[in-house]
């Protein structure tokens, strides 16, 4: 309690003197009486949550909870096996991820937010599992061996779609927070769905056949997922708040065909057979360690390899539970937690969305419904209304143009143009040099920015009913397409282009490009275009007839600042990282999705990216200002002769805070500084408010919450622009005198500290001049 109130000169010379003995007394007597007069700097005195006046930059921390459900690991599952304790696993995640600061893909600074996790663990009951084996067994559809590759065609392989089985994880997810049915919805926090099921009890077309204890081999089929027809997967994001691993499928392999970055591997997954089946001890080994004929030796070579055998299987656990930890953690940074695209994503009441349609023929118009090439308009936008914030409208409109009536737009095209030369397997198993043209989307969308404008700004007008004059080179043109009448333009430009190579693509492996002012998709007439991307050892193809798939992604990309759920930046590398566990299911990025709707997590997402980004614009304006506070102290309070005094290990608060709970004279008048202390202490307190709320899933309050901490935030800041431009301009005039105040106490201070440095002295002499006691041996 003493240093905490003491000036930090005088604790930091206390903490040198601590071994004085029983002259450190004397010193502390002599700190407490001299403690006023000593140097300018202040511990800090803050309150319970006074983070804003703290030099260290703290973030605002948001509770976030993540549920594992396992299911089938209570020795109901496959193996048995009921060797993973969920306080071993709860503790194993808690020490290896216990909280996350997420980052901007756009600046590379991470938030001044972050996310502290708490986990809980969850043992689903057994009926769950069977029912659920069950539906498996059910849905499992034999897969043509001509359509696999030749290593894999021993085995007799099975899909499952997903939207079969899903109601029964739905039923799994809801029994655990609610019996309410769909309100959980609403509550229910974000979980990880870990299933076990028994391959034995799945064998699609037979009886299931009883497991022998000592038997630990599979049976001889492998099985796996596809969502919605997409990429072949034992992991997927579902439509709700949960995501679902299951152990026994697969494996599945898939990622990047051309780098190892993210690829999803058979070593990605733990898999419970190599965790179950012990290794093998040699006979030789046993022999030597024993002579023959000796019973004694046998008993204690049993003992030795049973506890080789124990510590082999007590290492193999540990080495399951960190796999299957580093699955649950890559859930956390990529879907419930995940970074933020741009650094601050916008708000207005009204969003228009023109979606533009640029072709280079007059064989078929992608705005007509029913045919091979069309739009569907109606889905966009379902999913565009499912995304919007609270109290927000969306207008769509559409037009067709042609590209050779638009000589700028053309020669964007034509500019963005780029070839390639990449070496492609043929059938005979050589390599031959093939020129591939694509895209350069960032060239693309740089063109669209400065000339297109004007396709937008028409179709506004046509639909909004408002008059539009301009043309490419009026720039009020451009400015008021992206902001018109108060409403935010997401424009979204489809580029309907024959007469290329098939294979014609956006960066030579993508459909959909997009920035925060708008959206690019390509469409050609290719029925399928080969992208570098592999799964289960076959290449993946793109569709480019239909873009509505990538319309939807480029508009929740550009509107949420969502990041795609493979990709995660990483601050040590400075660059975006993927991984692509979660590249399959309910959501439409990618190149193994095929959906096009989005999962509630991607939408909490969304509205989370909007109310986080302004969190961290208001923290950053309040900073800022207290920084300014901080450039003024220093000029006028803490060190008025510009002397350096910066010291390692001194926390400061900030002056404000300092000033407001004592009596010293301030150059502010006290009414402004009471001011400045209430409006900060008043925003720490909305923030720790909205991150209540976005913790209880109340977005929408928090939301408009956030919208309201903005605007005050940005007030604060330009009210302590004025006052201190106030003071400065009050004393520009004045001269400053710095001279140490005479009174009795300093007199007398001034006397203890000299008779306690006398006595020092005297005590030292003593000591010096003290004989030696002898320390040889006594003569007898």
């Amino acid at each position: 309690l003493l240093t905490q109130r003491m000036p930090c000169e005088c604790v930091r010379r206390l903490d040198i003197m601590k071994r004085g003995g029983r002259m450190a007394w004397w010193l502390l007597a002599t700190l407490l009486v001299c403690g006023p007069l000593c140097g300018t700097g202040f511990l800090e005195e803050t309150g319970e949550h006074d983070f804003l006046f703290s030099a260290e930059s703290e973030p605002i921390v948001v509770p976030l909870d993540i549920t594992i459900m396992l299911l089938g690991f209570s020795g109901d599952g496959a193996f048995q096996y009921d060797d993973l304790e969920p306080d071993d696993l709860k503790f194993t995640l808690q020490e290896s991820l216990s909280g996350c600061q997420p980052s901007s893909v756009e600046s590379g600074k991470r938030f001044n937010i972050r996310y502290h996790l708490t986990y809980e663990i969850v043992e689903v009951d057994s009926v769950h599992l069977r029912l659920l084996e069950a539906s498996l067994s059910r849905a499992m559809t034999r897969v043509d061996p001509q359509t696999l590759p030749p290593r894999d065609r021993k085995q007799q392989h099975y899909e499952v779609e997903v939207m079969e089985i899903e109601k029964h994880l739905d039923d799994i997810y809801i029994s655990h927070f609610s019996d309410e049915g769909d309100s959980v919805q609403r509550q229910a926090p974000y979980s990880i769905i870990i299933i076990n099921p028994e391959k034995r009890n799945m064998i699609p077309d037979t009886k299931k056949i009883p497991i022998p204890v000592e038997d630990w081999n599979e049976p001889d089929y492998v099985y796996y997922y596809r969502y919605r027809d997409g990429s072949p997967t034992q992991a997927w994001v579902s439509g709700r708040r949960y995501v679902v691993v299951d152990l026994s499928a697969g494996p599945c392999q898939y990622g990047n065909a051309n780098a190892g970055e993210g690829t999803v591997s058979a070593n990605t997954f733990p898999r419970l057979m190599s965790l179950m089946v012990p290794p093998k001890i040699e006979p030789k080994i046993q022999k030597e360690s024993r002579g023959e004929g000796d019973d004694e030796g046998e008993d204690e070579d049993e003992d030795d390899v049973d506890n080789v055998l124990d510590h082999q299987a007590m290492i193999r656990n540990v080495e399951f539970r960190a796999q299957l930890s580093t699955i649950i953690m890559s859930a956390v940074r990529h879907l419930f937690a995940p970074d933020v695209r741009y650094d601050t994503v916008d708000f207005t009441e009204k969003l228009i969305v023109p979606i533009v349609v640029l072709k280079n023929h007059d064989f078929f118009n992608p705005l007509d419904q029913a045919h091979d090439f069309s739009i569907d308009l109606e889905q966009v936008e379902t999913e565009v209304k499912r995304m919007l914030l609270p109290s927000q409208e969306v207008v769509f409109v559409t037009g067709a143009h042609s590209l050779l009536e638009h000589r700028h737009i053309a020669m964007a095209v034509a500019k963005a143009m780029r070839s390639d030369t990449v070496h492609e397997a043929t059938e005979k198993g050589t390599y031959a040099a093939k020129t591939k043209p694509y895209l350069d989307s960032a060239i693309l969308l740089e063109e669209l920015r400065t000339s297109a404008d004007v396709l937008a700004g028409g179709l506004i007008a046509a639909g909004s009913g408002l008059p539009f004059q301009g043309g490419y080179d009026d720039p009020q043109t451009r400015r008021s397409t992206q902001q018109s009448h108060g409403s935010r333009v997401l424009p979204v430009y489809v580029f309907s282009l024959l007469g290329y190579e098939d294979d014609l693509l956006l960066d030579q492996r993508s459909l959909m490009a997009v920035n925060k002012d708008s959206v690019i998709v390509l469409q050609t007439d290719a029925p399928k275009v080969p992208i570098p991307f592999s799964s289960l050892g076959r290449t993946v193809f793109l569709e480019p007839r239909s873009p509505t798939r990538d319309i939807i992604a480029g508009i929740a990309t550009a509107l949420g600042a969502l990041v795609a759920p493979y990709e995660e930046y990483s601050t040590l590398q400075e660059r975006v990282v993927e991984d692509y566990i979660w590249a399959n299911g309910h959501h439409p990025f990618g190149p193994f999705s095929n959906c096009t709707s989005i999962s509630t997590i991607f939408l909490d997402a969304l509205i989370r990216n909007s109310i986080l980004s302004r969190m961290n614009s208001a923290i950053a304006a309040v900073r800022e200002a207290v920084d300014d506070l901080e450039v003024f102290a220093q000029e006028f309070i803490y060190n008025p002769l510009g002397v350096d005094e910066e010291e390692e290990g001194v926390v400061r608060t900030s002056w404000v805070n300092v000033f407001y709970h004592t009596s010293h004279a301030s150059p502010l008048a006290r009414n402004v500084l009471m001011r400045l202390h209430n409006d900060v202490s008043s925003l720490e307190n909305q923030f720790l408010q909205a991150a209540d709320m976005v913790y209880d899933f109340e977005l929408e309050q928090a939301n408009i919450l956030s919208s309201s901490v903005l605007v005050t935030a940005r007030a604060f800041l330009d009210y302590v622009r004025q006052e201190l431009h106030k003071a400065r301009t009050d004393m520009h005039c004045c001269s400053m005198r710095h001279e140490v105040r005479s009174s009795f106490l300093n007199f007398v201070v001034g006397g203890g500290m000299i008779a306690v440095a006398a006595g020092f002295f005297v005590i030292a002499v003593k000591l010096l001049e003290s004989p030696r006691r002898p320390t040889g041996r006594r003569r007898q």
